[in-house]
């Protein structure tokens, strides 16, 4: 982000897995998961992991790293697209992430 001079349109932290450490989604997840584990961001114990995407890619990636996959349907995949991939017993999708209640609810954070 700093060589491309785009590091300020990025909030805090700044970690995550980019595709210039790996080409493989489901090790940038855990890259990224690593990176957060080996800083204390938050100050908040690392219990749960969670990953947001829009393709059956990023739900095998999310669950390939241990992370809960988080389906979201702004793409132009199907809710079934992103169900049928998935090895969780109740998938979690959303249309979107606008409702916001819904989705602290469904992560277990109200």
């Amino acid at each position: 982000m700093e060589r491309l001079g785009i590091e300020h349109l990025f909030s805090l932290p700044r970690f995550g897995g980019f595709g210039s450490d790996h080409t493989d989604r489901g090790v940038l997840v855990k890259i990224a998961a690593q990176r957060s584990e080996s800083q204390d961001y938050t100050g908040v114990p690392h219990v749960k992991r969670f990953h947001f995407g829009d393709t059956p890619m990023d739900v095998k990636a999310a669950e390939y790293a241990g992370a809960t996959a988080i389906g979201l349907l702004t793409g132009v995949f199907s809710r079934e697209d992103l169900v049928n991939v998935s090895k969780a017993i109740d998938p979690i999708v959303f249309d979107t992430l606008s409702d916001t209640e819904s989705v602290l609810r469904a992560i277990g954070l109200t």
